[in-house]
């Protein structure tokens, strides 16, 4: 289904920006690793931080109640929007359930990489323009049943704000950031914006495939499996990465923390930072 408009001509050029000037970093990084590494663990974790711990799990996956009244809520929030790769927060309340629910089952599953990789699998221009056409199971209710779970994001006016003005936001946060601090533009927001397409890989296409050195953890009734080249290729803070562990274990921060005493996952140490930071207190 084709969404040319305005907004997602706008949206898929920022994004081709963002991987053009990104995948320079990346190559120039890679030239130049022993005196540029430093740029690696600090992308990473922005790109992280912002898509897989806030976008996914926080908001995907409702582990907590999140407060949107708190200003880390609503920096994270804005971060997510204009990055455009795991975002905005609403969409993710909205359809990622439905990826547990239909794992690798076709086009009920909304982020099935095999069948969409255009879409989940590069997080690339193209999901702008083209949106695959989804058979959510009994929509309305799924719909209705997710509005209500993720209620507080829903009718949060600034996550709506920045959901509606995503691509206007993104072109002022990139000019203020060029004319301020080009070195966080370029080596931190583009490269992040790469790497988390490579990542979206490893654990949305390679992570529901067996290849060598795969292995699984939990019976689950999808094709997820485990592999640790990648796992630490992603420095142990990208927990998705042990597909198999997340897909099993969704609904914890502690994918393969302490799980095999190999699967070191460093992200339970952020996450839990920022739950005390977003969390709605009783």
């Amino acid at each position: 289904m084709f969404t040319i408009t305005l907004k997602s001509i706008t949206i898929a050029c920022l994004v081709t920006v963002a991987w053009v000037a990104g995948a320079s970093q990346l190559i120039d990084l890679l030239v130049n690793f022993e005196t540029q590494w430093f740029w690696y663990p600090l992308a990473l974790l922005y790109t992280v931080t912002i898509n897989e711990y806030f976008g996914h799990l926080c908001c995907g996956h409702n582990m907590f109640k999140i407060d949107t009244n708190r200003m880390t809520y609503k920096i994270l929030a804005f971060l997510n929007c204009v990055d455009h790769a795991w975002g905005p927060p609403t969409s993710m309340a909205l359809v990622h359930r439905n990826h547990h629910m239909y794992s690798d089952q076709g086009t009920l599953d909304a982020s099935n990489a095999r069948t969409h990789w255009y879409n989940a699998g590069f997080l690339s221009p193209i999901n702008y323009l083209y949106q695959p056409v989804n058979n959510f199971h009994d929509a309305e209710n799924y719909v209705a049943a997710q509005t209500l779970t993720f209620k507080h994001i829903f009718d949060d006016p600034w996550t709506q704000f920045c959901r509606t003005n995503s691509h206007w936001l993104t072109i002022f946060y990139w000019t203020v950031l060029y004319l301020l601090l080009p070195v966080f533009l370029f080596k931190i927001v583009f490269l992040g914006r790469v790497l988390i397409s490579v990542y979206t890989q490893f654990a949305g296409l390679l992570g529901h495939m067996k290849i060598p050195g795969g292995y699984r953890n939990f019976n689950t009734n999808d094709t997820s499996h485990n592999n640790l080249i990648f796992h630490y290729l992603c420095l142990c803070i990208f927990p998705t990465v042990l597909q198999n562990n997340h897909h099993g274990m969704k609904y914890t921060f502690e994918k393969g923390h302490q799980h095999r005493f190999f699967e070191f996952d460093l992200s339970v140490y952020p996450m839990r930072l920022i739950r005390f930071l977003i969390k709605k207190n009783a």
